[in-house]
């Protein structure tokens, strides 16, 4: 799910308005994830179950596809893959903004990693 968050340090705070049903979600129910839909299958009156390719990464996991049943009361969720970080070393690799002020006086900002 996506939630009008401000994209850069600066803009406006979260607007419940651009949110879907107008509500925002409450931040102990919010996760570090990102998904997106790559198809749907099933539930096209077979008799199979509906389910969802789903993309899935976060910050410090690598885009995963995953296969989630739709159907009431068969939520469950299956890997399809397990690809691996492409480079590990670089995992705790954080950013920091550097603010500092040159001999001259003008305030400079950098970012360190």
């Amino acid at each position: 799910r996506c939630v009008a968050a401000p994209s850069s340090p600066g803009d406006p705070a979260e607007d419940p308005e651009r949110e879907v049903g107008r509500q925002l979600v409450p931040e102990e129910h919010r996760q570090n994830k990102f998904e997106s839909v790559a198809g749907m299958l099933g539930g096209d009156g077979t008799g199979r179950d509906l389910r969802m390719l789903v993309w899935r990464e976060a910050q410090d996991e690598p885009p995963n596809l995953f296969l989630r049943s739709l159907e009431e009361g068969a939520e469950s969720e299956v890997a399809i893959t397990a690809f691996e970080h492409p480079q590990p070393a670089l995992q705790e690799v954080r950013k920091q903004l550097v603010k500092y002020k040159r001999s001259d006086g003008v305030e400079l900002n950098a970012e360190l990693y």
